[in-house]
């Protein structure tokens, strides 16, 4: 686990689910139950790299920030262009299902 520059307290990592590279912005241990966690979607043409700015302040506001990246994003697993064109934000919903801290409803937290 890393620490954002300029934001010691806020711990950075990274992990895998079905393919999808997620990172996760944290607090210490102490304060990461304070809040819901949040999941974070980029748009067309990004990476969870844009939500970095925004990650570090909402981990330090308390809550635990899940920033996920599409298929054949950012270190996610590849997707070949006629399925990717195909996408639709239903998938993009599946594909959160699973990212998603366990025993969170995700009706109230994402």
């Amino acid at each position: 686990m890393n620490t954002i520059p300029g934001m010691p307290c806020i711990n950075h990592d990274q992990y895998d689910i079905d393919g999808i590279r997620v990172e996760r912005f944290t607090t210490a241990p102490k304060d990461a139950a304070q809040r819901p966690p949040l999941i974070c979607v980029h748009g067309g043409c990004h990476a969870s790299w844009s939500w970095q700015e925004h990650a570090a302040v909402y981990a330090a506001a308390g809550y635990e920030v899940h920033a996920l990246n599409w298929r054949g994003r950012g270190g996610s697993a590849a997707i070949n262009d006629d399925s990717f064109v195909n996408m639709s934000i239903a998938d993009v919903v599946d594909d959160i299902d699973p990212t998603g801290p366990t025993g969170v409803d995700p009706g109230v937290a994402w």
